[in-house]
């Protein structure tokens, strides 16, 4: 994407990128979007660091300008007159405020940034959204590696060199907007976007990793299957997207637990429509990580390496004796708010498993051939003593 600045005043880089105070003002063309910084965003940031006092009168009328905008938006949201035209706006402010939070971290680091914060009044319109933080922090680092100096030159040259990662981090950023006024978001119908607000509630999943995991769990189950799970379980949880008003029976396959989370709900009952399903769970149930919050991905790679194991007749067949294996639920949380179930084999041993009481280590010392058992080595004799 081509970045073009048109300077209508003497444009110093340490406006921008040493936070001092200049009388400048600035167009930045992005496409057929034209975006407009002048002493307002110069005087807000330079203030920060000569008048906390001024900063602060400063954060507080940039944030009324990015309100306003939000109001004029959303009233004429989707299609009213002067959509356009607000839609422009708001995405002008938006980019503003992202521009002095890219600022801020590129020369004083984000703990700095919030000791600085403290005396302004707090953060910028709240700050950059908890659910965008990371493709955020993304950004930042794309565009601090691709500056090669404080020129003015060389910050244009690393904003257009870092657009396709900031056009990340503003859908996730955008779709947070929609959350915030209550709205659905283009691109979602009803279902897919209470599901979204579900999966958005899990510990480490941001905008963009609940958009990304929607589109895997549609690819997985299928949309019907997915949708027909989501709707029933839709129809037992309360205001708060995550929590049911009461605890429903999961499928027998694990053990009777009581799921009191929308989303284990939904997963469980989806596990529940075949063996494949049942397997697949008990794997991602166990492999999820920071970069794969739900496992979705890494449950992929470890049923197909199962699968070139032993082949997936095989991994059916044990996957229905764990099924129907008797089970010990347990509970994690500490609160009857966050507690969450799974389940370990009671006899393991039955299954051929040995002491191994978690389904998926259970499947992987059966199915898996094991390396050969080096025998133990042996210290050559001594030689006799003449």
């Amino acid at each position: 994407m081509t970045v073009r600045i048109v300077l209508l005043a003497t444009l110093v880089s340490a406006m921008l990128l040493a936070l001092v105070s200049l009388p400048v003002e600035a167009q930045i063309r992005i496409g057929r979007t034209t975006y407009i910084f002048g002493p307002t965003l110069g005087d807000h940031v330079g203030s920060l660091i000569d008048n906390a006092a001024q900063g602060a009168r400063q954060n507080a009328r940039f944030a009324e300008r990015l309100d306003s905008a939000r109001q004029r938006y959303w009233a004429v949201y989707p299609e009213g007159a002067g959509f356009a035209e607000a839609e422009t706006e708001l995405q002008k402010a938006l980019f503003a405020k992202d521009l002095h939070y890219l600022n801020l971290e590129s020369v004083m680091g984000s703990q700095r940034t919030q000791a600085l914060e403290l005396f302004t009044g707090g953060p910028l319109d709240g700050g950059i959204p908890k659910h965008a933080d990371r493709a955020f922090a993304r950004w930042a680092q794309a565009f601090a590696h691709e500056r090669k100096s404080f020129s003015p030159e060389a910050f244009l040259d690393a904003l257009e060199k870092s657009w396709p990662v900031y056009v990340e981090y503003a859908r996730a950023r955008d779709l947070e907007e929609f959350v915030l006024a209550g709205r659905m978001a283009p691109g979602f119908d009803e279902v897919g976007w209470y599901l979204f607000l579900v999966l958005r509630q899990e510990p480490d999943v941001e905008n963009d990793d609940a958009a990304q995991i929607l589109t895997q769990l549609r690819d997985h189950f299928g949309e019907a299957d997915l949708y027909r799970a989501t709707k029933a379980v839709r129809a037992a949880a309360d205001a708060n997207l995550t929590q049911l008003r009461a605890p429903l029976s999961a499928p027998p396959q694990f053990g009777g637990m009581q799921d009191q989370h929308a989303l284990d709900a939904i997963l469980h009952q989806l596990a529940a429509r075949d063996t494949r399903s049942f397997v697949f769970e008990a794997i991602r149930s166990t492999v999820t990580s920071d970069t794969d919050p739900l496992g979705l991905k890494h449950a992929a790679l470890r049923y197909q390496r199962l699968v070139e194991g032993s082949g997936e007749p095989a991994l059916l067949s044990l996957g229905e004796r764990i099924a129907a294996a008797p089970k010990e639920i347990l509970k994690f949380g500490t609160s009857e708010a966050d507690l969450r179930y799974y389940f370990h084999l009671v006899h393991p041993e039955q299954l051929g498993c040995e002491d191994e009481r978690n389904a998926l280590w259970c499947m992987e010392r059966v199915l898996l051939p094991r390396p050969p058992q080096s025998p133990p080595s042996r210290s050559p004799p001594s030689p006799n003593p003449a």
